[in-house]
């Protein structure tokens, strides 16, 4: 029961730092006259913001159900990670084609592509950095120890 409670917390978790906050850019994107800093306000928040968040919420879950599946929960994150930019990329998508652009679903430019791998870059090497850390904090101290 207890492993339950564990998968629904980290699924909530992904739920609600993945969509709720993309439906917020949504908003940003839609109205992008009242708010023209969308771009880069997305750009730090799926790149910076959402790995760091999830990987300390993700922790105090951890330290409550005194588990820590790492292997599931990094390729989770990544997933979340990932599904948040696309949706961005959604939404960008439909930003683009309200207008008269040339841009669009069918036509992305490339410095879109470049956005893109520039936030998969940076989120997903905060998550490996991290995965790292967890997995030489699992190493018990008996084994670092040298020339003893």
């Amino acid at each position: 029961m207890n492993n339950k409670k564990y998968i629904f917390e980290v699924l909530k978790i992904g739920f609600l730092w993945t969509v709720i906050p993309n439906l917020f850019l949504f908003l940003f994107w839609k109205f992008d006259n009242s708010f023209p800093f969308a771009s880069m306000f997305s750009l730090g928040f799926n790149s910076l913001i959402l790995p760091i968040v999830l990987l300390i919420v993700l922790k105090k879950i951890n330290e409550k159900y005194q588990k820590n599946w790492w292997y599931i929960n990094y390729i989770f994150l990544s997933l979340c990670v990932v599904l948040s930019i696309y949706l961005n990329l959604f939404n960008w998508i439909l930003s683009v084609e309200k207008g008269n652009s040339i841009y669009g679903r069918h036509n992305i430019d490339q410095g879109t592509w470049m956005i893109i791998n520039l936030e998969l870059t940076i989120s997903l090497g905060i998550l490996c950095i991290n995965l790292i850390y967890d997995i030489i904090n699992l190493i018990p101290e008996k084994h670092l120890k040298v020339g003893k």
